[in-house]
């Protein structure tokens, strides 16, 4: 179940425009990073993350523990698709530096 899935949602999505925001700039300074999959992710981020306080709130473990779990994972993946993007956009700098560390 995600936050679009369900009827209080709307409201939630309708102030989700910071996100929007971010994906825009973001996707404006590196051209590695398309609007499109960046949208996508920061509302999957916000999905995980919803799911999981609502499942806080209502004492609902399991859920809470699943969620924060999925999230964790997608934080990793998308941590990784925003470094990717990073170096193809600063190849020499990047690649230089991760290889001194």
């Amino acid at each position: 179940m995600f936050i679009r899935s369900t009827p209080w949602s709307l409201h939630l999505l309708s102030s989700c425009e910071p996100a929007d925001d971010i994906a825009i700039f973001l996707s404006g300074a590196n051209p590695n990073w398309p609007k499109q999959t960046l949208v996508d992710m920061l509302y999957k981020h916000l999905d995980y993350t919803t799911i999981e306080v609502v499942s806080r709130l209502k004492k609902e473990w399991v859920a809470d523990v699943e969620a924060y779990d999925r999230g964790h994972d997608h934080r990793l993946m998308f941590s990784d698709a925003l470094t990717e993007g990073l170096i193809k956009q600063f190849p020499k700098k990047l690649v230089k530096w991760a290889v001194s560390k």
